[in-house]
Formats: structure tokens, sequence, C-alpha cells
């Protein structure tokens, strides 16, 4: 289903032959195109548009005729075939628009993930951390990477595929983003979430006895420590 931020758009899905040439304009078969729509809500073809289950038509033209609902038949998608969805939105409003999509597809486009050496991402406010690219696009090659990693933190991004080691400066929960871009012009997105502690607190209670002198029984000091260091590395303490 596709909803417009308040723009009016058409979209036209197209049928090539084969994998890795979904741009071949000259052999593309349309299967879909739907270009009706109405500013009015109280028109049928206010609002969202889309494919679904109970459509039966595979076009609507422009306008809004009886009959028209913003919605055509679902299409059964083949394996190996390419698919172009073109939309276009003829409005000047720059609203935007956002696509869901349903059934049961599983598209071959570009992954875009990648990792950290921190086990649950909780590290210390200035501590290394390295971020390693994991992306992945069998029908192209991935050509670009935009890494953000915030205005606090050392680089604040790159655009080489890394590993990228960084540093947050400030504490607090910050978040990662790669954009990469492939050969074929798909743009993919992921973020990650990483929780920076200052991790220089050192909680202590001391309880002390009676002063005790040479050759004297006395009390025994009771000390207690508590870290809260993110590694539990142990306190050493010295008796002067």
């Amino acid at each position: 289903m596709l909803e417009s931020g308040g723009s009016e758009v058409s979209r036209t899905c197209y049928k090539t032959k084969g994998r890795q040439v979904w741009d071949d304009c000259a052999n593309r078969v349309l299967e879909r195109c739907m270009v009706a729509g109405a500013f009015d809500p109280s028109e049928g073809c206010y609002g969202p548009t889309g494919l679904d289950s109970i459509a039966t038509d595979i076009s609507q033209p422009p306008g809004c005729v009886p009959g028209d609902d913003n919605f055509l038949k679902y299409m059964d998608l083949v394996a190996g075939e390419s698919y172009a969805l073109a939309i276009s939105n003829f409005t000047s409003t720059g609203g935007g628009f956002t696509i869901n999509w349903g059934g049961t597809v599983e598209f071959t486009g570009p992954k875009a993930g990648f990792k950290s050496d921190d086990a649950d991402n909780i590290i210390c406010q200035g501590e290394q951390i390295i971020f390693t690219d994991t992306s992945s696009f069998a029908n192209g090659t991935i050509e670009d990477w935009q890494w953000k990693f915030g205005a606090n933190a050392n680089p604040i991004g790159d655009t080489t595929r890394g590993p990228q080691t960084v540093q947050f400066l400030t504490p607090g929960l910050k978040k990662v983003t790669m954009l990469i871009r492939t050969d074929l012009g798909c743009l993919v997105k992921k973020y990650m979430e990483i929780q920076v502690d200052s991790c220089c607190a050192l909680l202590a209670s001391v309880s002390l006895g009676p002063d005790c002198l040479p050759d004297t029984s006395c009390q025994m000091a009771s000390i207690g420590l508590r870290s809260t260091s993110k590694d539990n590395s142990p306190i050493r303490v010295s008796r002067y």
C-alpha cells in the first residue's frame, strides 16, 4: 500500500525479463497502472492506493470515475523476473509518501547491515568501538557507504566501507546509521543504538573503629567498595 503526505501520486508497475534488467525499458511489460486520485475525501479515489485481494481491475485512469477506489488486483510475482515500480509525485506539496509491502514475496535487493565489536553495545565515554560492514547484494555491487556517528563522536561520519573505529565524547544513547548505494541505484539504510556510560563513578563506604595503638588490640576497620565500571575490573586498595 502506498500513502502520500497530501500529494497526488500515480503508480505504475512494469515487468522485464530476467535478472538485473529492471531498466530494460524497450522490453518492459505493463502489469498495473494506477493514475486515479482525488483531493476530496468524499470521493472514492481519495487516500491510500495499492494492490489488494478484492480488486479485479489492473488499471484506473486519471481522475475519479464511478467504480474507482485507488486499488488494483494483487500480483503473482515470478521468481527470476525483474519488476519496476514507477511512482510519480506530480504535485508540489512536498509531503512525500510511504510504502508498506504485503504478501509473501522475498525481494533480492541489497541487505544493509553492520556489527560492532562490543557484545552488548554498552561502552564507556571515550572508549573505542569498531563497526564492521556486513552488507550484501547478490544481484550487483555496493558502491557507496555513508556512515553517521553523531555530532559528539570522533569521527562524526565517514564515506568508506571501513571498518570504522569510533569514540563517543559524551554519555547517552547514540544512534549509528549507515546508508549504502548499489550500482543499480538502490539505497538501503541500517541503524544501531549504542549506550555510552560515563564509567567514572566509584561508590565507597568506610567504617572505622577506635584508634589503634602499637601493641594493643583494637577493632578491625571495615571498608566497602563497589565499582560501577562496565567491565567489573577489580579495585586495588593500598595500606599506608
